[in-house]
């Protein structure tokens, strides 16, 4: 009988750890991980033809119009020629434009959920203002799935709408969203506090660069699970010298998000670790972000 090498032994042992650390389909094949958002000409056919019966419907007509063809969404729509116009009489009441507008937008998107990739029961009011004759609204999606959605890079919604319902910008960055997703997560979460204790935060407050330490277990807040989007963006110059942003890809991540909190107003930091791998994918600092 042949002896096995010490080295073949070990290189044996890696593979089945890193195996281990892989999601397996209901046939027990790996499973890629993380997911990719990519371009899929067939998820492309389907949201371009939804598209086209949303433009016969609404008949709008807006000097800017940009598609998402990786996420599969509406961009944005800005520079109306002929604004989309919401009904907003049927939702009236007592002349209070503001709440008739709102649940104006909640139908809108619900009816429309095949190119905003979300729904009323997915999506969170972050803001409404008024600026000049307008009101800025902002939705921001709350699920991927069944999974919370973490992440300044989750799906947003933001409308610029008048008193009359007429929509002057919409824009929308809710990807569609991928099957195949673990759902537990395979680092234990005291590694995660481990891997924080010392961890040095760098961040900027009006132009001066600050450095903090995690040095105690107290600022470390409980780990909660959710869905990170890993978001590639390509920045493009358009011939009139304006910038245009549109998504290359994205990587899908199932997520430990760890707040990291000295009783200030806002946590100090919120950091993205890969629930999978242990992978550190984000920091976010919240307190720097405005009201």
């Amino acid at each position: 009988m042949r002896k096995i090498s010490l080295m073949a032994k070990c290189v044996g042992a890696c593979l089945l750890y890193l195996c281990t650390m892989l999601p397996t389909t209901g046939l027990g094949q790996q499973q890629p991980y993380p997911l990719v958002l990519s371009y899929d000409k067939a998820a492309f056919r389907t949201f371009l033809k939804n598209y086209e019966a949303f433009k016969k419907k609404y008949r709008f007509n807006y000097l800017r119009e940009r598609i998402d063809s990786v996420g599969c969404t509406i961009g944005q729509l800005a520079y109306a020629a002929q604004a989309i116009r919401l009904p907003l009489e049927k939702h009236l009441s007592e002349a209070d434009t503001t709440a008739a507008i709102l649940k104006a937008l909640r139908e809108f998107i619900d009816e429309n959920s095949v190119l905003l990739n979300t729904t009323v029961r997915e999506i969170v009011l972050v803001s409404m203002r008024e600026v000049e004759n307008a009101i800025v609204v902002k939705f921001e999606r709350a699920t991927y799935g069944k999974m919370r959605a973490g992440g300044n890079t989750r799906g947003q919604l933001e409308f610029v709408i008048n008193r009359k319902g007429e929509i002057a910008v919409l824009a929308c960055t809710a990807t569609r969203v991928l099957a195949g997703l673990p759902q537990k997560a395979k680092v234990p979460i005291d590694k995660i506090y481990k891997m924080l204790l010392g961890k040095k935060l760098r961040f900027t407050v009006d132009e001066k660069h600050v450095q903090y330490e995690i040095d105690r277990i107290d600022v470390i807040k409980p780990a909660l699970l959710c869905v990170y989007e890993d978001k590639e963006i390509l920045v493009q110059t358009l011939e009139n010298g304006e910038t245009e942003l549109s998504l290359k890809r994205a990587k899908v991540h199932l997520a430990y998000e760890v707040e990291i909190d000295i009783k200030y107003k806002k946590p100090i930091a919120r950091i993205y670790i890969d629930a999978i791998t242990g992978e550190e994918l984000a920091t976010e600092y919240p307190f720097l972000e405005e009201n």
